[in-house]
Parts: structure tokens; sequence; C-alpha cells
């Protein structure tokens, strides 16, 4: 059975590009930073590495951010 909130489409090349570009630029701006944030991460997401929520609370300035990590949880933590 196929969920229906999953996209089967290939991706395009230039969404691909573009989503590697800010992969690799995004590491770079954690530290200028300063709006309030929220992440919420599971630390089995194949999609996007855990490490990165507690790298952009470690690098960030904001004075309000906060990390709420689910050990056991996949990348759609709200949903599960």
């Amino acid at each position: 059975m196929k969920d229906p909130y999953i996209n089967w489409n290939s991706t395009l090349p230039g969404t691909g590009r573009v989503l590697l570009k800010m992969m690799r630029e995004a590491p770079h701006s954690f530290q200028n930073y300063k709006k309030p944030f929220l992440i919420i991460s599971g630390g089995m997401d194949q999609i996007v590495d855990p490490e990165v929520g507690h790298e952009l609370i470690r690098l960030s300035t904001s004075n309000d951010k906060e990390l709420i990590y689910y050990e056991d949880m996949w990348h759609d933590c709200i949903a599960e």
C-alpha cells in the first residue's frame, strides 16, 4: 500500500542541486542565526542527520532556542 503522504515522483535535477547547495552552506550560517527557534529531531531520522540540530543549538547565538530530541523517532516526529 502506497503512503499518500509520500512523493513517489523523482526529484528534478535543479531541485536536487539547490538542496545540496543549501545543505553545504547551512552550517556556515548557524552562528549568524539569532531568531528564536525550536528543533524537534528524531534519532533514527534518515533524511536529516540528527547531529545538524545539535550543531545549530551549539553554534547559534540566539537566546531563545530549544532542541527536543526523540532517540527512537524517524524524520516526521510530530506525525509518528
